[in-house]
Formats: C-alpha cells, structure tokens, sequence
C-alpha cells in the first residue's frame, strides 16, 4: 500500500481518523478505505470516526489536554503551554519569554482542529498517509 506524505494541517476525513488511530496507539484496519478498529468497539460495525463522534473525541480530547475556541477563522485547539491563556490571545511583555504550546491546529469543526492538534502532538506537521485514504 502507497503513501502520501501530508501536512497534519490539512488532513480530514478518512486521513485524519487513521492518522488520530496511529498517533492514539489503536489498531485498525482498512477494508476498503474505512476505518476499523478490529474489536468493533465502536458501533455495529467497529468504525472509528473521533472527526465526526464525540463519544469517540470526548476520551481523546480528556486523555491528551485538548483545549480549543472560536474565532472569525475556525476553530482552533492547543495542548500545552499556560492552563489558563489561549495561545491566540497569549500576553506578551518585551523581555519576557513566550510560552511553549505542544501543538496548534486549526479545524473546520471544533473535532477537526482538536484531532489535528493531537496528531501534531504525538506524530508531527507532516504525516505519511496510505494513498486510499487520501481520496476519501
């Protein structure tokens, strides 16, 4: 199976639940471009969707500290940095050091810019995708 390098920016749909399956550690498979965890834990049928279910998003999101808001561009997430400053809205005083944010992703949905920022987190701004998912 071929793959694609992507930036982790602009994954959706497909690409990005597998890349969020792979930076999470779950096993999956791909019969036909979808994405299956082998134990169906998720639905009838075992799909695994965290862009599009928050039952699937809400444990993630807990798990890695994903922390998001809303602005005239999207939704945008972080992890890291100060518990209480969002990364956009960061204070800044000449002389005194920025603060270090793990990732920064923005996202069409509120799951989308969160699943991006953890994949940046744990794989990186460039991810190899199998070339099935790409057109999905």
């Amino acid at each position: 199976m071929g793959k694609k390098l992507l930036m982790t920016a602009d994954l959706k749909g497909a690409a990005l639940n597998w890349a969020v399956a792979r930076a999470t550690d779950e096993l999956v498979e791909i019969p036909d471009g979808d994405i299956f965890y082998p134990n169906a834990q998720f639905g009838p049928e075992g799909l695994f969707c965290p862009v599009n279910s928050w039952d699937q998003a809400g444990p993630i999101i807990e798990r890695f500290g994903v922390r998001w808001n809303k602005n005239e561009d999207g939704y945008y997430a972080w992890i890291g940095g100060h518990e209480y400053i969002d990364p956009l809205h960061e204070p800044w005083i000449d002389g005194t050091e920025r603060i270090e944010w793990d990732a920064f992703e923005y996202g069409d949905t509120l799951l989308e810019a969160a699943m991006r920022c953890v994949v940046a987190k744990e794989m990186g701004d460039e991810i190899a995708i199998p070339c099935v998912l790409v057109e999905h």
